[in-house]
């Protein structure tokens, strides 16, 4: 395997930070699929920074053909102020794709993450994200929601196929008019799939603002698991258990009293519609608020932040999408 590293400047100024974006190719110097793997999109997310000098090691072992394109922080100025946003721009870069070279600073940085797509040329897009520290794994599947009839069957089936291979239990992004009410075709993700027609998974895995080894792992064999899939490299990741029913990503109800959340059903687990997922008490143990579950489901996440204001989405769940298909 070759291994080559450069520095990303785009074409033009202005568009990427000073210095540009670390850019890393690991070619296996035999005929196969491009796929491109970028992490820090959010400057708080540190598990898909984290998890290249292990992909790195197995790829050396294990990689039989095509090449992996790696950006491993596509947010340096968000890792460094520990920042979700773009700093001093306050917006969210997964919110700015494909970009504007002459527009926001997150959209100048966007088009040039875009123009490296371009050079690319990807046959697949992994985007490394990280939930919380109350959370399990999880694979997301876009909405392709600007092709209609065989072309978006088509091409959701095949990401459906390769969420499955992460080994992670995987879900849809919320319903077509939610997806673009959300601005999730404006996503690195989002915007791979809509714009280009190309499939693009989400990893989340591991908690923000730290760096955990078993998440490392975890998010390691999630994505040796989808290149497994692509045929590039050997792996014993299985793929996620055909199940009897779809789920989407679905948040988790709002708390309208602020106070101390105390999750009743953990990450991982089911519920179903109208049980009490959890409490939220003030000061001293006084349950102020009972959190239902609106539809049938399983919890993905609780908030990181054990104290809650009023109005602040409690955690992310899946509920059914479809059933018996």
């Amino acid at each position: 395997m070759q291994r080559s590293v450069d520095w990303f400047r785009g074409q033009g100024q202005g568009k990427l930070p000073a210095g540009g974006l670390k850019r890393i190719c690991l070619d296996s110097g035999q005929e196969g699929p491009t796929v491109v793997v970028v992490g820090g999109v959010h400057g708080d997310e540190l598990t898909g920074m984290a998890v290249w000098e292990p992909l790195e090691s197995a790829l050396g072992e294990q990689m039989l053909c095509g090449k992996v394109v790696g950006i491993p922080c596509a947010n340096p100025e968000g890792l460094v102020r520990y920042s979700r946003v773009i700093p001093g721009d306050e917006v969210d870069l997964n919110r700015c794709f494909p970009g504007n070279p002459y527009g926001s600073r997150g959209e100048q940085l966007a088009n040039g993450l875009w123009a490296m797509l371009g050079e690319a040329r990807p046959d697949l897009v992994l985007d490394l994200h990280s939930d919380s520290a109350h959370a399990i794994p999880y694979a997301i599947v876009d909405r392709d929601v600007s092709h209609e009839g065989e072309v978006r069957t088509r091409l959701e089936g095949r990401m459906k196929h390769l969420a499955a291979a992460s080994g992670f239990f995987w879900i849809w992004e919320y319903p077509d008019e939610v997806y673009r009410r959300s601005g999730l075709e404006r996503s690195l993700s989002g915007s791979v799939v809509n714009t280009l027609g190309l499939p693009a998974i989400t990893l989340e895995v591991g908690p923000k603002a730290q760096v955990d080894p078993a998440s490392v792992q975890a998010m390691l064999g999630g994505v040796l698991g989808v290149l497994s899939a692509m045929g590039m490299v050997h792996s014993d990741i299985t793929s996620a258990p055909i199940a009897t029913a779809e789920y989407r990503r679905e948040s988790a109800p709002r708390c309208e009293r602020g106070g101390l959340l105390f999750p009743m059903v953990l990450p991982g687990e089911a519920f179903q519609r109208g049980d009490a997922l959890g409490h939220i008490r003030q000061i001293g143990g006084e349950i102020v608020e009972t959190l239902y579950a609106a539809n049938t489901g399983k919890v993905l996440s609780w908030s990181q932040a054990g104290w809650l204001q009023a109005g602040q989405i409690t955690g992310t769940l899946a509920v059914v999408d479809r059933e018996n298909f």
